[in-house]
C-alpha cells in the first residue's frame, strides 16, 4: 500500500469523525508516524544492501581501477604500520602486470 493513501485514509476517518481538520492531521501522523518511519528505515536497509553494495559498489570499483586504491600518503603509512589484512600476502613480481592473473601448472 502507498504510505501516502495510508496516512490520507487515517487524516479522513479523524476528519469524519470529529470534523476538525488540526485534529485529524494530528492523530493521523500520531497514528501513522512510526510506521511509516519504519517502513522508510526497512527500504533503506534493503535498498542499501541490495543496490548499492551488491551493484553500485562494486561497479565503481571496477569502472575507476587502479584509482580505486590509492591512498594518502599518510593514510598509506598509518595502514601499514597498524592495518589490519588476513594474513601476508605475497610480494607481487616485477615482470608482470597488477591484476593480470597468471595460470597455475595445472592449466598450463
Amino acid at each position: 500500500m502507498d504510505y501516502g493513501v495510508f496516512l490520507l485514509s487515517c487524516l479522513k476517518e479523524e476528519y469524519d469523525l470529529t470534523g476538525d481538520h488540526e485534529a485529524a492531521v494530528r492523530h493521523g501522523l500520531q497514528r501513522t508516524g512510526g510506521l511509516i518511519t519504519a517502513a522508510a528505515v526497512i527500504l533503506a536497509v534493503v535498498m542499501d544492501a541490495m543496490v548499492v553494495r551488491r551493484l553500485l559498489v562494486p561497479a565503481i570499483r571496477r569502472l575507476t581501477g587502479r584509482a580505486a586504491w590509492w591512498a594518502p600518503a599518510p593514510l598509506r603509512r598509518f595502514h601499514e604500520r597498524f592495518g589490519v589484512s588476513r594474513g601476508e600476502l605475497p610480494a607481487p613480481s616485477k615482470g608482470r602486470g597488477v591484476g593480470r592473473r597468471t595460470s597455475t601448472p595445472a592449466e598450463r
